[in-house]
């Protein structure tokens, strides 16, 4: 494929008016070529609507795949900026060194899941809770989850407040985190996890996570879990000693 060749615009350019960049005489000289990539990402979410409130709703995401890379600009079916929107497509760019084509891009993956909160499901599961719901089914899981990480892959508590915990494990080149929350805090625990690879695999199913499927089973899941499931494109991957969060943002990665 050939690509749009561009130009990275120095930092420290000069600033005009209006917010107007300006180049000096020596910095073209400098300038390093590169190119200029597109991808599509299709996304498919689950809209929540607010019935006491008239017209107010929010989405949840369900998936979302990203394509490419593609020499010119692809098409987008929807405006992504609407909220009751069910699935839209948006266009995404990725600025490449000339030096470092031709790229390789490795399929990776994002999946998250677990209990959500917000307030919400906080108040739909003090309902529940009411009509005879155990809530400590679900810290009694947490500590059976955390146990199952322990036994598989060296984990590292990476964070500790008055309302969670986190912790972070490696398995099969799958980078992984798992949330544990405070009863006292949410008025029912927090448990979630978000694995993130070339081979997501089956880390998320072997810690033991997807019993919450068996313990909401009579529950509007969509009030209560999060499950999502991202596919991108990355270059030059590397998990070690960086965070899911950080990962994301890097500029080899795509999702």
């Amino acid at each position: 494929m050939v690509y749009e060749t561009v130009f990275k615009i120095p930092d420290d350019s000069l600033l005009g008016e209006e917010g107007k960049n300006y180049l000096r005489k020596k910095d073209i000289e400098t300038l390093e070529e590169c190119n200029l990539l597109y991808f599509l990402k299709r996304s498919n979410f689950h809209i929540l609507h607010d019935t006491p409130v008239l017209g107010a709703m929010k989405r949840k995401l369900i998936s979302s795949t990203v394509t490419g890379p593609y020499e010119y600009p692809p098409k987008k079916n929807r405006d992504g900026r609407r909220i009751d929107t069910e699935s839209y497509t948006v266009v995404l760019e990725l600025v490449i060194p000339t030096s470092l084509m031709p790229v390789k891009f490795d399929d990776v993956s994002l999946v998250s899941y677990g209990t959500v909160i917000d307030r919400d499901s906080i108040d739909y599961l003090r309902r529940r809770e009411q009509e005879g719901f155990k809530i400590g089914k679900i810290n009694e899981l947490g500590d059976r989850v955390l146990k199952n990480l322990r036994s598989m892959a060296t984990v590292r508590r990476i964070s500790k407040t008055d309302s969670s915990s986190v912790y972070r494990a490696t398995i099969d080149g799958c980078l992984l985190e798992l949330e544990l929350g405070s009863r006292s805090e949410t008025n029912y625990p927090k448990l979630s996890t978000r694995a993130f690879g070339k081979n997501i695999g089956g880390a998320v199913n072997d810690i033991g996570i997807r019993e919450l499927d068996k313990i909401l089973v009579d529950m509007d899941r969509y009030q209560v879990l999060t499950e999502s499931i991202s596919k991108g494109l990355a270059h030059d991957l590397s998990l070690k000693g960086i965070g899911i969060s950080k990962l994301l943002s890097l500029p080899n990665i795509v999702i």
